[in-house]
C-alpha cells in the first residue's frame, strides 16, 4: 500500500498540482468533501472542496510546469490512515514571451484515508521552503538580523549630511531634542566659517568643498565622545556635548577647534586663511528646547563674528 500511494501521489502532483485546470475531473473524484488544502499562496487556505473547486475556474490555463526531480515517502498512522510526503522541484517550461520563468523547491505532505482497494484525500499541504532561513535556526533569524542591519544603514544614511558625513540638520535636531527631554546637562556649539563665500567665489566650489570636508574632519577629532556632530546647512556646523565637566575644558575645545582649523591653511600654501567664530550655549535644566538653545548659541555666534572673528562667545551662566 505504501508504494501505491506514492504513485497515486505522484499522479495527482502530475494531474493536479501542474495542471488543475486541465484535470480537476479527473481527480476530484478521490477529493473527500471535506478536504482541507493548504497551498504555496498566503490565500491558498481551503476547508472544503467546493472552496477548493472554486479557485480552479481562476487558473492561469497559459503556463504550465515540467518537474525537475521528485521523491516521496509513506507512514502509516493508523489502521486506515495514511500520510505520503516529499519534495517536488517544478520549473515553468520554456516560454519565449517571457525573461524570467517561475521555479519552485517545494514540500508536501497528503493524508489518505484507505479502506481495501479505494482511498480519499482528506488533506494536502504545499509549501516553499523559506530559502533565507539558515541552517540550525527554527525562524527566519538570519534574514531578519539582515533586514534589520540594512534599515540601520538607511536610517543611518538617511540622517547623514552627504558631504561630511555628519548629522543633517533635521537629524542633529532630533538627536538633541530627545537627549535634552530628560537630561539637564549639554553643551551647544554653534560654528560657523568666516568668509566662506569669499572662498567659493575666489577658489571654486571644489575647493569650498574640501574646506567643508576638512573642517567636519577636525570637529571629529576635537569632539571625539560624548558628542553629536551636525551640519546644518552651508559652512554652518553644530556639535552638541552630552557631558559637561567644567568652563576651562568648553573653552579649550572651542579654542582647540579654531586653532586645529587656523593651521589647516598651511595645507593650501596659505593661500587660504581659514577662521571660524564659535557661540556657545548651555544645557541648564531639564525642558530646555533646541530652538533655545539653537537662539543662545546663534546669538553667541553674532557676537563672535561682531567682536572678531577667529573667536568664540559662551554664557557665564555655567
Amino acid at each position: 500500500m505504501n508504494y501505491k500511494l506514492c504513485e497515486i501521489t505522484r499522479d495527482l502532483c502530475e494531474n493536479y498540482l501542474l495542471h488543475p485546470a486541465k484535470n480537476n475531473d479527473n481527480i476530484k473524484q478521490y477529493f473527500d468533501d471535506n478536504l482541507i488544502y493548504i497551498g504555496t499562496g498566503k490565500h491558498e487556505l481551503f476547508t472544503s472542496l467546493s472552496s477548493l473547486e472554486k479557485t480552479w475556474e481562476k487558473y492561469d490555463n497559459d503556463i504550465s510546469f515540467e518537474i525537475l526531480s521528485e521523491w516521496y515517502e509513506c507512514r502509516q498512522l493508523s489502521e486506515y490512515i495514511y500520510i505520503v510526503y516529499g519534495c517536488l522541484w517544478i520549473k515553468e517550461k520554456e516560454n519565449k514571451q517571457k525573461e524570467i520563468l517561475i521555479e519552485m523547491d517545494t514540500r508536501l505532505s497528503i493524508v489518505y484515508e484507505v479502506h481495501g482497494n479505494s482511498y480519499k484525500v482528506l488533506h494536502i499541504h504545499h509549501s516553499v521552503p523559506y530559502m533565507e532561513q539558515g541552517y540550525n535556526e527554527y525562524y527566519p533569524k538570519t534574514i531578519s538580523e539582515k533586514a534589520n542591519s540594512m534599515i540601520a544603514k538607511f536610517k543611518q544614511k538617511a540622517e547623514q549630511d552627504a558631504m561630511t558625513g555628519l548629522l543633517n540638520h533635521t537629524a542633529f535636531e532630533q538627536h538633541i531634542t530627545k537627549y535634552i527631554k530628560n537630561n539637564p546637562v549639554g553643551v551647544f556649539y554653534m560654528i560657523d566659517i568666516d568668509n566662506f563665500k569669499q572662498i567659493n567665489d575666489k577658489y571654486g566650489h571644489d575647493q569650498g568643498d574640501t574646506v567643508i570636508r576638512d573642517f567636519a574632519n577636525l570637529l571629529s577629532v576635537v569632539f571625539c565622545s560624548n558628542a553629536y556632530l551636525g551640519r546644518l546647512g552651508g559652512d554652518e556646523f553644530a556639535v552638541f556635548e552630552t557631558e559637561v565637566s567644567d568652563k576651562a575644558l568648553i573653552q579649550q575645545k572651542a579654542q582647540n577647534v579654531i586653532d586645529g582649523f587656523s593651521s589647516l591653511s598651511r595645507k593650501y600654501d596659505n593661500k587660504l586663511q581659514l577662521s571660524c567664530s564659535i557661540g556657545i550655549s548651555l544645557v541648564n535644566s531639564i525642558g530646555n528646547s533646541f530652538s533655545s538653545l539653537y537662539r543662545n548659541a546663534d546669538k553667541n555666534l553674532y557676537l563672535s563674528k561682531n567682536q572678531k572673528r577667529g573667536t568664540f562667545h559662551l554664557n557665564e551662566d555655567i
